[in-house]
């Protein structure tokens, strides 16, 4: 995400890379705190999840730190939901 020329936030999508899961994709979204809650976070989750349907993975997990309240409900409305808790 560029905010006038300047990179606020990134995304990634990238095959976990064991043989027996190529259809599962670890989903990554960072986005700098002062550039928070301007929904760019939102727009990189859901560009990643549509670049996620469009080249077959059918499983596109993340993780998040329990206690980062902001980034548990965004992955949430995102559709994401909680599988596994460590």
């Amino acid at each position: 995400v560029d905010v006038d020329g300047v990179a606020v936030g990134e995304g990634t999508i990238r095959r976990i890379g064991v043989s027996f899961c190529p259809h599962v994709a670890l989903v990554a979204v960072q986005v700098d705190p002062a550039h928070q809650g301007r929904g760019h976070g939102r727009a990189l989750v859901e560009a990643l999840v549509a670049f996620g349907d469009a080249h077959g993975f059918e499983r596109q997990e993340l993780r998040v730190i329990a206690d980062n309240h902001r980034a548990v409900r965004l992955y949430r409305s995102g559709g994401f939901s909680e599988v596994l808790r460590r």
